[in-house]
């Protein structure tokens, strides 16, 4: 009878650390806004690899809530002359998700420039595949 009840503890007990086993991996998953603080946390220490990492290769790019989308060309250059040489960045980030969408709002600030963030990003796959600046 005691050898039962020690098996039947011992699966109890691993069945326990195999659902913490699976929680904890499931929580390693990528949340849909991981590449977008990846972004700003490279953005802030003005580290250009991260910054580039963060996007699909077919990332696209625009101003304004109803402005025409840059190609990925257009927006790998636009992210390099905008971006990564001017050393933008978002002061006080406020994250919100939304499905495969996330929303930084926040102070945003560039060599000669600095206005209110309203960024909406989407992201696949872990990469940002799009960024709004809908000011």
């Amino acid at each position: 009878m005691k050898i039962r009840t020690i098996s039947a503890t011992a699966i109890a007990v691993f069945c326990l650390a195999f659902g913490m086993l699976v929680s904890i991996a499931n929580a390693e998953i990528k949340s849909v806004d991981a590449p977008v603080r990846a972004l700003i946390e490279a953005m802030e220490a003005e580290d250009a690899v991260r910054i580039r990492a963060q996007f699909s290769p077919n990332a696209t790019q625009a101003y304004g809530a109803d402005g025409r989308m840059k190609s990925p060309a257009a927006t790998a250059r636009w992210l390099e002359s905008d971006i990564i040489s001017r050393n933008g960045k978002v002061l006080n980030p406020e994250f919100s998700e939304n499905g495969n969408e996330v929303i930084v709002r926040g102070q945003y600030s560039s060599q000669g420039y600095s206005n209110k963030a309203d960024f909406l990003f989407t992201v696949e796959n872990g990469l940002i595949t799009s960024w709004r600046m809908r000011y």
